[in-house]
């Protein structure tokens, strides 16, 4: 009987300890788990040094003309990082002095790889988000993996009434989104995008010559548009969505008004602004600091264009709204009318540089002669030492949202 007691109690207290250590060992991880995520939503960490910090950002060729923005919930970031650090990440939990976990790195072939994405096309699984980004973290002998999603690149569209299109009285354009959670894409798509969904189903891709990841993807067809967005749970944008996002509510305090009156730009809802003196003034002069509100063809000779730019934003939060790469969308209202033009292919003086304004693209082809345009578009050099590229071809880009009821 006494031996029994013993045993029991030497039992109990031993599994006791082993719950105390895990649960240390649970506390660490969700410790560790905080300061990964601060540094995938942050782009950037205290536990690389700044020389460590620009070799990542030369490793991603992202150290000239690209805004820092580009870093956010990006994996190669991520990898370049754990990769400095050896896998070895700092924490500190209340009370206590710095501790160091570990990510585990897994084998892909003959190299090693501290994360990897996972998405519902290449892991098939109730919970499985749609996108997110994969580690697995040690401390002890617990592990835990850890999933983080891309929260960086997203705007939400308020809930209000809103018209598709130029101003107009018709209740055909009137829509709203009231019971509806939309979700846009802050930036174009970029060839560090397209690389990856291509990588994960194994399909072949190259980034065209000249070009760099942080570049606006150009040279896909509608199609695989669509396909590349439906890979992150998404769906290609809408061109009403579109106008809701970037013209700015003549009220933003009644949510439910009937009459709406738009301006033609982002950044006002006056009529009047330096791109309509562009237009109507032959004595204006375009400066530089108008580029960082749209970028035309202008800026080619004032300034250097920045990838993944924040500069050209609106009132919900979305950015490259005018000017750089020109951008197809799905026109419910309008099957044709799917291109959005305003870009640096025109000066400040055409009437693209507007919002509503669109063209029609057949979603196939990049001849500028089958954009049914009435004007030919004059490619200049500073045109083609953007390009790099054939200057019969337009380089048109694209952007996801998605929709949750």
């Amino acid at each position: 009987m006494g031996f029994y007691f013993l045993f029991h109690k030497y039992s109990n207290e031993k599994e006791a300890k082993k719950w105390i250590e895990k649960s240390n060992d649970l506390k660490n991880l969700i410790r560790m788990s905080e300061v990964l995520e601060k540094t995938w939503l942050e782009g950037q960490t205290d536990q690389l040094s700044n020389d460590d910090f620009v070799d990542c950002k030369k490793e991603l060729l992202a150290n000239e003309n690209v805004d820092p923005s580009y870093l956010r919930c990006n994996p190669d970031f991520m990898e370049c990082f754990l990769k400095k650090v050896k896998g070895k990440v700092q924490y500190k939990r209340r009370g206590k002095s710095f501790k160091t976990g570990s990510v585990v790195p897994f084998k892909k072939g003959n190299k090693k790889f501290f994360g990897q994405v996972i998405t519902r096309w290449s892991h098939k699984g109730k919970y499985v988000p749609n996108y997110s980004f994969s580690l697995k973290l040690i401390s002890g002998k617990t592990s835990l993996v850890f999933l983080m999603q891309n929260s960086c690149n997203e705007v939400f569209l308020p809930q209000r009434n809103y018209t598709y299109g130029e101003y107009s009285k018709s209740r055909e354009t009137f829509w709203d989104n009231f019971n509806q959670n939309i979700f846009i894409d802050k930036f174009q798509v970029t060839f560090r995008d397209i690389s990856e969904w291509k990588n994960v189903l194994r399909l072949p891709f190259k980034i065209p010559s000249n070009f760099i990841p942080s570049d606006s993807a150009f040279g896909l067809t509608i199609k695989e548009m669509k396909d590349y967005c439906s890979f992150r749970g998404k769906q290609l944008l809408q061109t009403h969505i579109w106008d809701a996002a970037t013209y700015i509510p003549q009220d933003i305090s009644n949510n439910r008004k009937r009459i709406i009156r738009k301006g033609p730009y982002p950044w006002t809802k006056k009529r009047v602004s330096f791109l309509w003196k562009a237009k109507n003034n032959p004595n204006f002069k375009f400066e530089r600091k108008h580029c960082k509100k749209v970028f035309t063809k202008d800026c080619l000779s004032l300034i250097p264009f920045k990838r993944h730019s924040i500069e050209s934003s609106s009132w919900s939060g979305v950015f490259q709204v005018l000017g750089g790469y020109p951008e197809a969308m799905k026109n419910s209202f309008n099957y044709g009318q799917n291109l959005k033009l305003s870009s640096f292919y025109f000066s400040a003086d055409s009437p693209w540089h507007e919002l509503g304004k669109r063209s029609q693209w057949n979603g196939v082809s990049f001849d500028t002669n089958r954009l049914g345009l009435k004007e030919k578009l004059k490619f200049e050099k500073k045109l083609k030492a953007l390009e790099k590229l054939p200057s019969s071809e337009i380089r048109i880009t694209f952007r996801c949202m998605r929709k949750l009821r």
